[in-house]
């Protein structure tokens, strides 16, 4: 399960945020996220409080679009997380302080968001890291979801691409 709180993001946020989580559930046979998050303006990201927070706040430290916070049980000791280590809460952050949209063409070619990042765009990179992927900083993987950058008015990571979904296979099947 999740929690959303729309405050300071742009009207329809929460569907779009939806929409990252169930793009990875239709990679996979398990069922890794509820499809109905609840709505809770009073959640926050950035504490282990039992809940998966997603929220749009100010991040300072300059061009920061958005991040992903993840703890989890290291039953290994190895220090890092690693197989066999246990997700116990993640939470998103969404930097209030970037301009948001949601383009309403998805992927379309006409792009009629400009100088904005697309909430879904965004959403599914974010999200990929919560199915406990990491960033692609190699320019040869720019073109698939877990690419490490993004510029406004991108969408092309609204959808998966091949490496996304071999990697969640690989992790749950």
């Amino acid at each position: 399960p999740y929690v959303i709180n729309p405050s300071g993001a742009p009207a329809g946020a929460a569907s779009e945020v939806n929409a990252a989580f169930e793009a990875w559930d239709a990679t996979t046979s398990a069922e890794l996220f509820n499809d109905n998050p609840i709505i809770d303006t009073n959640s926050w990201w950035g504490k282990l409080d039992g809940k998966n927070n997603i929220s749009w706040q100010v991040i300072s430290g300059g061009g920061i679009i958005a991040g992903t916070w993840i703890w989890y049980h290291d039953n290994d000791n190895s220090g890092n997380m690693s197989p066999g280590d246990e997700i116990i809460e993640t939470d998103i952050v969404f930097n209030a302080s970037q301009k948001w949209g949601i383009d309403p063409d998805g992927e379309g070619t006409t792009y009629k968001l400009r100088n904005m990042f697309d909430v879904c765009n965004i959403a599914t990179h974010e999200v990929g890291h919560v199915v406990a992927l990491g960033d692609l900083y190699d320019a040869k993987y720019s073109e698939i979801t877990m690419y490490g950058y993004s510029s406004k008015s991108e969408t092309k990571k609204i959808s998966l691409e091949v490496g996304d979904i071999n990697g969640t296979k690989t992790l749950y099947g």
